[in-house]
């Protein structure tokens, strides 16, 4: 082996030989670098435009989409229906307690009140005639009481039928229930005119 031969200053050598190709390319990229870092920190940096400080405000903008909602939202609803004539707010106005936004055709509206006025007539003769249907019922009524009482006392005496005497008695029936439908017909007239009144 040609290691056990060589004396122990030669291996020193080729030890010393090997660290030196190792070291000195080490050495050389370290001065390399260190003087890379050196001209760069000995550089003055960039400089940008340089403004001279002052107070003021600052405003800042920002743009988005979306949709914006109010907080509170009211249906307005008018105590008559109709055709709006007249607008008198526009979209986005701030608007007071009983403040008028509009107007609505007064057309439709007078047309209607003189319809609720021709029913509050009709209303009204219905309810003469039916007072006056009950008031000839009433009548009647009395004179078919008065014939069933003489047929009555007529039976009971021998000189009436007792068919005569059961016709008076139905006549006399069929008389007081006349009177009640003509009374019922005067409160249901009465009702009508009322409703009548109402819509006027």
């Amino acid at each position: 082996m040609p290691d056990e031969k060589r004396t122990p200053g030669a291996r020193a050598r080729g030890w010393i030989l090997g660290a030196l190709k190792v070291l000195v390319p080490l050495a050389l990229v370290g001065a390399g670098a260190w003087w890379f870092f050196q001209q760069r920190a000995g550089a003055e940096p960039p400089r940008g435009p340089t403004l001279a400080v002052s107070r003021g405000e600052i405003r800042q903008t920002a743009e988005a989409t979306g949709k914006i909602e109010p907080h509170v939202q009211v249906d307005v609803q008018p105590r008559a229906s109709g055709e709006v004539s007249e607008v008198l707010v526009a979209e986005g106005d701030v608007v007071e307690v009983g403040q008028v936004l509009f107007r609505l055709d007064a057309r439709d509206a007078e047309r209607d009140l003189e319809d609720a006025r021709v029913t509050l007539r009709k209303a009204s003769a219905e309810v003469a005639q039916a007072r006056a249907n009950r008031d000839v019922a009433r009548a009647e009524a009395a004179d078919a009481e008065a014939t069933r009482a003489v047929s009555e006392r007529g039976a009971a005496q021998g000189l009436v039928s007792s068919e005569s005497h059961r016709t008076t008695q139905t006549a006399a029936q069929v008389a007081e229930a006349t009177t009640s439908v003509r009374q019922a017909a005067l409160q249901g007239a009465g009702a009508s005119l009322a409703a009548a009144r109402l819509a006027v």
